[in-house]
This record gives structure tokens, sequence and C-alpha cells, in this order.
């Protein structure tokens, strides 16, 4: 980012013809740049800048007034310094402006700027570094409050049962949190956590989900679903999908992100060919915070 706008600092045109010289090209030092014609490259990236070819050169003049036969004169002659001046980049000179007046105050005039450079750069890299680590801190106190909250929620047993014999299944949940029925829907009950605090956008959620009827292996109803989450959301993640036991069965668990989300789904057979899913939904920062809750609600679930 730029501590300001950019300005040119020192320019010189180069000229082609005698009689009417036009300039073909111009060379220029910003507070940002160096400029050679239609190309440039930025000041941070130069490794060097040195002065080559460095010699004097004089200029005379003579204006004279008489006729033909007398002649008066008044002759002058100024030397100046000029010199070659190399930016170097990746071991080589990639620009040159050649044969320039006062080359050595040219190239201290682009050092200076080069160092500005990277100083305001160092100055905003360590801003930066101090804002993300006050960041993590809070992040790390936030998260521990929260771990604190569950821990001493799980500890006091404040759970209490959801049962539907429609779908014949029931599952302990927090008592803090809420939920919601919907019985034109799969996916027929939805426990919604509290806001964790302010900052807080996602309510993290448990749901259970009547995915039909099949005889296929957990197993193989999720990869079909993996298939289906791989070729309809382009940021789709899988983390895991691994064996485990859901309500004393056969169940595959996956793990996977998407939409800036963290999802964990357990699928299992019921009874008569049923298949259920739980899937749990929350932040990934917060996701390991809710697990142990979101395990002890899995472990209550039963088919009944």
């Amino acid at each position: 980012m730029k501590a300001g706008p950019e300005v040119v600092i020192w320019s010189i045109p180069v000229t082609k013809g005698w009689f009417k010289p036009t300039v073909v090209q111009q060379q220029q030092i910003t507070t940002y740049r160096v400029i050679q014609g239609s190309s440039y490259l930025g000041l941070e990236l130069l490794e060097d800048i040195i002065v080559i070819n460095q010699h004097r050169v004089s200029n005379s003049n003579f204006t004279s007034v008489g006729g033909y036969s007398t002649r008066f004169g008044i002759g002058s002659s100024k030397s100046k310094t000029v010199g070659d001046v190399a930016f170097i980049y990746e071991g080589k000179p990639t620009f040159i402006f050649r044969q320039i007046p006062d080359p050595q105050g040219v190239a201290r005039l682009a050092k200076a700027a080069r160092k500005r450079i990277l100083q305001n750069k160092k100055a905003a890299e360590k801003m930066n570094k101090a804002l993300l680590k006050e960041e993590q801190r809070r992040e790390r106190y936030q998260k521990a409050i929260i771990q604190e909250q569950i821990i001493k929620q799980i500890n006091t047993d404040k759970f209490v049962t959801w049962q539907s014999n429609a779908y014949g299944v029931k599952i302990n949940y927090p008592s803090n949190w809420g939920f919601e029925k919907n019985q034109e829907s799969s996916r027929f009950v939805v426990f919604k956590s509290q806001l964790a605090n302010r900052s807080d956008i996602i309510f993290e959620s448990v749901s259970i989900t009547l995915l039909g009827l099949s005889n296929e292996s957990p197993q193989q109803i999720a990869q079909k679903s993996i298939n289906d989450l791989e070729k309809n959301y382009h940021d789709f993640i899988l983390i895991e999908s691994a064996p485990t036991i859901l309500a004393g069965r056969q169940a595959q668990r996956v793990l996977y992100d998407i939409g800036g989300k963290r999802y964990m789904g357990i699928i299992t057979n019921g009874k008569n060919g049923k298949i259920y899913q739980i899937t749990f939904v929350a932040e990934p920062k917060e996701f390991d915070s809710y697990l142990p809750i979101v395990q002890k609600m899995v472990d209550s679930f039963e088919i009944i």
C-alpha cells in the first residue's frame, strides 16, 4: 500500500535531431518507480543504483561583433559532470540513464526514495504483525470463554431430550439451545446454539435428516454425497471421510468446508432401510470449541 500519492522527483527527456529536436523518451524517477519510456520498475525491487562512465565535459560559447575586417568577441567555457546511472534488478542493469548531468545526485535521489519505501514497508509490516497478534489474542480469549462455557455446560449436565415417534429417533441437546421442527422437509429438526458474542454471526447448529430408503452402506451413501458436493460447490474442501459408530450402528463421518463454514455429517442405516444423517455446522474457528457438546449429542442419539 502506498504511503502517499506518486510524485515525479526527477525527470529528463531523451531527444532526437539537431535542428528540431523531438522528445522520443522520458526518463523519470518518482517516489515509487523508475520509468524509462513505457517501461517501469518499482524502486523497492531494485538491488542497487550505481553510477558508471562518469566524466566531465566542457561547453564553449563565443559572441562576435564588428565588420568584415575587425572582429571582437567574448568567450565563455563551462564544464559539468555527466555519467550513466544504472538501476540493478536481479543482478543486472535493467534500466540505464545515459550521460545525464550530475549522475551522483540522481543516484542519491533515487536511493533516498527507495529507502523511504522500504522503511514505510517495514513499518507497515510491523503494524500488521502487531494487529494480527492482537486479533489472535482476542480470538484465543473468546475461544477460552466459549470453551469454559461449554465445559461448564457439559459438567452440569444441562441437557434435555427431544424425541420424535414419527421419525423414530430421540436425542439429547443443551437446554439453552433452541430447536425448529419442519415436518415438510427431510431435515426434520434443527438445534441451534446461542450466539457466543456480538461478533458471532453464525448459529452453530445440529440437524437430523431422513435421507430416504436405501440398501447401500453408509460409506457408499457418503461417497455419493461427496461427489454431489464436489460437482455443485466450487469451494468444497474435503477434510476427512472415515468410518464411525452412530446409535450402535456402522456409520460414516464426513468433514468438509463450504462457503466459509465447516460441516460434519454422520450417516447411518436405520430400521427398514431408513438412512439418517446428523449434520453439525459451525464457523471453522468455533468448530473445535463446540465439538464436545456436539459429540455428547451424537452419543445420545437413538433410533427407536
